[in-house]
């Protein structure tokens, strides 16, 4: 088992989403490769401007956190979200400010060896 940390940080104008549509930045993502399941254990979204997180899990949304909810801006919130092969965790901000800002969100992700499906026993 291994212990992540992902920081990923953007900037955004007033208004904006790293939502990848038209001249927006990319969404953030997480997608393990064959044989890993990712656990993600706890995210911490931050931003120097009123912000808007949301996480989906594949297609679904799993968070939606507004800047006015966090009392600190790094207060993690525990999560214990597996992500297998073939899904991802994608991490979406949204500025809500009125001026440009850096945005982001780290997210701790334990690794383990996915199951192959194996029996055991003597």
């Amino acid at each position: 088992m291994a212990t992540r940390i992902y920081r990923f940080t953007v900037t955004l104008n007033a208004g904006q989403t790293n939502n990848g549509q038209g001249g927006n930045p990319a969404q953030f993502s997480i997608s393990p490769p064959q044989g890993i399941n990712r656990t993600i254990v706890e995210i911490r979204p931050w931003g120097t401007q009123p912000f808007e997180y949301q996480g989906y899990y594949d297609t679904e949304l799993y968070h939606d956190i507004d800047s006015n909810d966090i009392n600190t801006y790094h207060r993690p919130h525990f999560v214990g979200l597996l992500i297998t092969y073939t899904h991802s965790y994608i991490a979406q901000m949204t500025n809500l400010g009125s001026s440009s800002g850096t945005f982001g969100v780290d997210i701790v992700v334990e690794e383990t060896v996915a199951s192959t499906g194996g029996g055991g026993g003597g």
